[in-house]
This record gives C-alpha cells, structure tokens and sequence, in this order.
C-alpha cells in the first residue's frame, strides 16, 4: 500500500478482462491528458512568523477511461502529479506513492437485480481542521487517503411495487504520507468498516417512495496508532424515509431513525441518538434553484475519533448567461469523550469531550462567459469557527478563515489555459498563534486532451 496503488492497477487489468469479453455491445472512451503548471507561492509551509517562498513546477500526465456495456459500467481517472521546488528541492514529489491520484468506479452487471460496485480514490485530505490547512496547499496538515469500498447489492422482488434492496458493504481507508505542522506528527485513524443494511421499499410512482430499513455497522481502527481516540465499535440503525416531489417545483427526500453505537471497551458510555438525513430541492424558475440540506449522525473523522455530527447547508444558483451560486453553512462536531450520551430527556451531555467545534460560512462563486473561448471565475469565502477544548490547559478558541480567488480560463478544442491567483488568511484569537497564517499563490496552467 505505501509504494503502490494497487486498487488503480487492479482497476486497469479487471477493465482490460472485460474489455476483451464483451467489446461487441460496448461503448468505450479513452481520454489520455498531460497538465503543466508554474506556480509561485509566497508561504508554503504556511508560517506564522517565517514566511518562506518558492516557484513550484507540476506535471501531471494522466488518462480518464469510461467504459459502458451490459457486464460492466467503468469510470477510471488516474495521473500523477510530479512537484519540483526550486529553492525547497527536499519538498519535491516524484515517487509513485507521492504523485498517485485517481478516482474508480466499477459495476458488474449493472441492469441486474444482483450487482457489484467496486470503488476507490486517492486524495490527499486534512488531517485537522483546528491546525494550519488550506485546500491550495497540498502538503501541510495532509495525508494521502488510500480508500476502497466493495458493495455486493441484491433487489429482492416481492411484488409489482414492493421489494427489498439488501446491500453489504466493505470499507477500508489508509493514510500515508502524513505531513504536518508541528513536532509531533497526528496519528491518522486508519480503518476497515463492514456494514449491512435491509431497505424494505414500495414504490408508489415512478418519481415516489417510501422506505423503512435497519443498518448495522462493524468499525475496526487500526492498532498501529499510538493515541487510543478513536475505539472500536458496532452500531445499529432503525431508519424510514421517503422521496416525493410536490408538483412541478418542489422535490423533497427525508430520513430519520435511531442510532445505538457500542463500544469494544465497556469503560466507555455507549451513545445513541437520533440521526436525520434531509434535502430539498426548489425551482424558482428555469434560472433560479434553491437547495437545502439538513444531515445529524454519527461520524467518523480523520484523526480525532468519533464525533455527533450535524451539518446544514442552503445553496442559491443563478444560471443564465451568467453564473452566480451562493452557499451558506453551519457545522457542529463533539467528539466523544470518556462519558457521553443522551440523558431522560433526550439532550446530549459530555463530562470529557475531546473538543466542541462549531462552525458556519458562506461560499460565493461567479462566472462570466467571455466571447466563445473565455471565461471569467470569482470566488469568495468566509468562515468562522469555534473550539473547545476539554484538556487541561488549553484555550478556548475562535479561528475566522477567509480567502478570494479569481481565474482567467481559456478552452479550444484539446487545449485548456487559465491564469489564477488566490488569496488566504487564518487568523485566530488565541494570542502569538502559529497557526496563523497569510498566503498568495499565483499560477500559470496548460492542459492537452489528446
């Protein structure tokens, strides 16, 4: 797994099998690509205090394959992105297990009421939110997630509209590559999760559907880290739901249930609570759509263990000869601790949690065709967040994180170019903070599709 991203190789000679056995009634694409760029960048370690620059090449040549026939639909991006530095020369990435990127997808028999999905990706993700990070910056606070899933799927049907959809799926996620920004490096929850679930559906239109369904969850941490934040557990799901659209304009689907979570080591209070999954969809008009989405669970982070999730998201776009989409959001985490749960009355309480982050913002993105070729895009964003710490001795803590970012895109035929600059700020009310940070970078790209 370090040096070699199997499931991509895998990918490739189970898509050549198929390729070969069922090239009759096949569509296929084959897309290769190479993507250069300069790029200058006035804090790459994103300091506080020691702001270091340096020029940046990348080369990334890759290919995308997308493959459709009655066995198999496959979707396949892979590239590797080679970095060189040209003053910071240790930073540069040229091994297989640094530059590998790449997405798949694969579903053998795709039109049967038995199928198999095989999935996975490798990203580079942020290992903790409350530390020095940016989506621009690829190698501070960052690990490289190696990660898989597999879901045999079987549609049992019991009647004209009524059947029972029993899915099982296998999780894995390893992280590798972990850089970050202070002395000791984060321990990365590498896992393997199995997970079942029963949906018993009946369909009451071609666009209608209710459901009811249990899940039940089998997590497994790996014991290679040195900290214990994140324990094993199962977990078991009651959840209804429906999917229905209210005329014309209004869609809407809704899930809600109970979660139970058991923890392996009895020492740990068990949580459980209610768990929502929610959206909507509105049509202003042909122009103008209005999302809103609304999740409360139970999930997994990078490095800090378990947490009571909920998320809400409202999303506005305006699509004419121009482009504007707006989003707002709000985020809540408590990561467990060593007695939590829900007391009599249905409120949650926590006498040792590792933190409370709460979080909200507002994304604004607009774009501007120009002429046939060009186009104009501008980005904003704002956030605010606060962190509480249950250690002795640490601070509470207020982070606002803010950035814009404008690109100058160009397209003809196999050729893409834009020139960009992005700005981002961290700053933080804890005083003398090394996780304060201010950072330009400036770039120059070019894309061939062959």
């Amino acid at each position: 797994m370090k040096k070699t991203p199997y499931f991509f190789i895998s990918a490739i000679i189970l898509t050549l099998i198929f390729l070969i056995s069922t090239t009759a009634h096949a569509r296929m694409e084959f897309n290769p690509f190479i993507n250069l760029s300069e790029e200058y960048n006035d804090n790459i370690y994103l300091d506080a205090y020691d702001e270091e620059d340096d020029w940046i090449t990348t080369i990334e040549p890759g290919f995308s394959l997308d493959y459709d026939s009655h066995r198999l639909v496959a979707n396949l991006n892979y590239s590797m992105l080679f970095r060189f530095f040209s003053h910071n020369t240790s930073e540069n990435e040229t091994d297989l297990k640094d530059v590998s990127r790449g997405s798949g997808s694969f579903t053998l028999f795709p039109n049967n009421n038995f199928n198999l999905n095989v999935a996975g990706d490798i990203s580079r993700v942020i290992m903790d939110d409350r530390e020095s990070s940016s989506d621009e910056n690829d190698f501070i606070n960052k690990a490289t997630l190696y990660h898989y899933t597999v879901n045999p799927s079987y549609d049992l049907r019991l009647g004209s509209a009524l059947n029972l959809a029993l899915d099982y799926y296998f999780e894995q996620a390893k992280y590798e590559d972990i850089e970050d920004t202070i002395e000791n490096p984060y321990d990365a929850n590498d896992y393997i999760e199995h997970r079942a679930e029963a949906r018993l559906i009946k369909t009451l239109s071609s666009s209608t559907e209710i459901y009811i369904g249990y899940v039940y969850t089998d997590f497994q941490e790996d014991r290679s880290n040195r900290y214990d934040e994140n324990e094993d557990y199962s977990s078991n799901d009651v959840i209804a739901g429906f999917v229905h659209p209210f005329g014309s304009r209004l869609f809407v689907r809704a899930m809600g249930g109970m979660s139970w979570v058991d923890y392996v080591d009895d020492d740990q209070d068990d949580p459980e609570g209610s768990i929502w999954d929610i959206g909507i969809d509105y049509n202003f008009s042909e122009s103008l759509q209005a999302s809103l989405d609304y999740i409360n669970d139970f999930a997994n982070s990078v490095s800090n263990g378990l947490s009571d999730h909920k998320e809400v998201r409202f999303s506005l776009t305006y699509s004419r000869r121009i482009t504007i989409t707006s989003e707002l959001y709000g985020t809540k985490n408590k990561y467990e601790g060593e007695n939590f749960g829900y007391d009599d009355l249905g409120e949650y309480f926590s006498d040792d949690d590792y933190s409370d982050d709460q979080g909200a913002g507002a994304i604004i993105t607009f774009t501007l065709p120009i002429g046939q070729r060009f186009d104009l895009d501008l980005t904003t964003d704002y956030s605010h967040y606060k962190y509480k710490y249950s250690e002795p001795g640490q601070d509470d803590e207020k982070v606002n994180r803010y950035g814009f970012g404008t690109s100058l895109n160009y397209e003809f035929n196999h050729l893409t170019a834009s020139l960009s600059y992005d700005f981002r700020r961290n700053n933080s009310d804890v005083t003398d903070n090394e996780d304060d940070y201010t950072n330009n970078i400036a770039m120059l790209e070019l894309g061939w599709n062959f």
